[in-house]
Parts: C-alpha cells; sequence; structure tokens
C-alpha cells in the first residue's frame, strides 16, 4: 500500500476536501470518524483508497485503538492531519453553562491532547513521521472565549513540540489560515505539504485572506 495519511475532522467541509485532494494524489486516507463506520459523505471520490474508522474524541482507549485499527488496514501510517476548528460558541463567558465549558475540555482539548499524544509515541516507535496541525478559525480576528482557550492552547503546544521535538525523527508544522472558505484553505494545506512542507520541521504555514479579514469577527476591537 502507498502513502497513508490519518486525518481527523471528517465531518467539517475542511476534512472532507482535504480528503479528497489526498486520495486524488494516490494517498490512502484513513479518517477518524465519530459517525458510523463505512458511512461516506456526498462527493466523495475513489472509495478504494478511503478508509473510515469510528472514534470516540474524549476517550483516551477509543483513541488508542483508533491508532491500532490504522495501522492494521495498512502497511503503516506515514502522516497524520489534525484539524483543530472552532466552534463558534458566540456567547460571552458569564453565559456559558458549566457542561458547556466540561463538554469543550473533555472532547477538545483533552480529546486533542490524547489524540497527539498517541500519534506522537506511534512515530517514536517507528523512528519516523510527519505530523500536521491543522488550526481552523473560519476568519475570526477576534474568537470567542470558549474557543479561545483551544485555538491559543493549541498554538502553543505546537510551538512546544518545535522545540521539544527538533531533534527526533518527526517532522511537525503548522498551518493556520485568515480565510473564511474552507475549500481555499484546503487547497492552501494541500499544496504546501505538496511542494514544500513535507520532510521539514518546526514552521507555521499562514493562509492570508485579507477581502475577508473582519467578516466574521465575533466582535470589533475597540468596542
Amino acid at each position: 500500500m502507498g502513502h497513508t495519511i490519518l486525518l481527523n475532522g471528517n465531518t467539517s467541509p475542511l476534512g472532507q476536501r482535504l480528503s479528497e485532494l489526498f486520495i486524488d494524489d494516490g494517498a490512502h486516507v484513513i479518517r477518524a470518524d465519530e459517525g458510523e463506520a463505512g458511512r461516506s459523505s456526498a462527493g466523495e471520490v475513489d472509495e478504494d483508497h478511503l478508509t473510515i474508522i469510528p472514534w470516540t474524541r474524549h476517550s483516551s482507549v477509543s483513541i488508542h485503538n483508533l491508532l491500532v485499527e490504522a495501522e492494521n488496514k495498512s502497511d503503516a501510517i506515514d502522516e497524520v492531519v489534525f484539524l483543530f476548528s472552532t466552534l463558534m460558541e458566540n456567547k460571552p463567558l458569564h453565559e456559558l453553562g458549566l457542561a458547556s465549558i466540561d463538554s469543550y475540555i473533555d472532547n477538545y482539548v483533552k480529546g486533542g491532547l490524547y489524540f497527539l499524544r498517541e500519534v506522537l509515541g506511534y512515530f517514536q516507535k517507528r523512528k519516523q513521521g510527519q505530523l500536521s496541525i491543522v488550526i481552523h478559525t473560519s476568519g475570526l480576528e477576534v474568537l470567542p472565549p470558549i474557543d479561545a482557550v483551544g485555538i491559543g492552547g493549541i498554538k502553543t503546544f505546537t510551538d512546544s513540540m518545535f522545540t521539544l521535538y527538533q531533534n527526533e525523527p518527526i517532522m511537525i508544522n503548522g498551518f493556520t489560515s485568515d480565510a473564511t472558505a474552507p475549500d481555499d484553505y484546503a487547497l492552501f494545506v494541500h499544496r504546501t505539504l505538496t511542494e514544500k512542507a513535507r520532510g521539514s520541521h518546526g514552521k507555521w504555514y499562514r493562509h492570508t485572506d485579507r477581502s475577508v479579514w473582519n467578516a466574521l469577527s465575533f466582535t470589533q476591537k475597540g468596542r
């Protein structure tokens, strides 16, 4: 089997478009799906190169099993693309329910760390691997409070990994975007990986669309 890419965030337009682009390259894409195994989405192409594995993002056991099953369905996992997106919970912090905060921490903060821990451990054992952390803020200049916690944390985490893994056989890079259109961002991520990011380490690649910089801002500075 050829190059294998594990991708989460499959239910988002960004994740779906990235899957299609990687499959067009001839890669075997394994998508972590919080729905049913084998379920396909509209617009999918070449399902001979696509494997869908169900997972539960807040379960460390489920994430471990995801990596085991992904490896069993391929020769090896060569690359992981980890998508981290905003929830667009546009409420001031004092209006957020405690259940919403707990759910966000469990699913997105803890779940993200569980996922990345398993991936990094897997690549360490293989002594090679490519990890791309793709942050999607939908063009927001100022994030809602709950998203600011997650996005700020994952950015700082990625910077930390750049330093801590600089002498390891794992290539880690980050992607950010000012654009609202997921299709444009997917094309940028795919093109950057194809042309220069694979085999490099410790770099942020930024996709900028100034025309939509403030189009969906949660709030305006100075107000």
